[in-house]
């Protein structure tokens, strides 16, 4: 990864591009739904060609960042979008 003077990332290796843009697709789909239930999620990972261990590291990475709540306790799993910057 390269940053120029200001620290804007100006290149970065073709991983992180790919997982940035992954993290942006799943984001965009539980902003638009609201709350996803687990299965759902995984018709979505389906659709993109991802596997439930890839989408399940995502959905925790995003997590962490504070951008989706994760109800386990519920049966189906919910992710629920919770971050707002409108």
């Amino acid at each position: 990864m390269q940053m120029n003077a200001s620290g804007l990332i100006v290149a970065a290796s073709e991983r992180n591009a790919q997982k940035t843009e992954a993290h942006d697709q799943l984001m965009a789909y539980v902003k638009v739904a609201g709350t996803v239930e687990w299965p759902k999620l995984m018709e979505y990972a389906a659709k993109l060609n991802r596997s439930e261990r890839s989408m399940y590291r995502d959905v925790r990475e995003i997590e962490k960042l504070g951008w989706f709540v994760v109800d386990r306790e519920r049966k189906p799993t919910v992710v629920h979008w919770v971050a707002s910057s409108d």
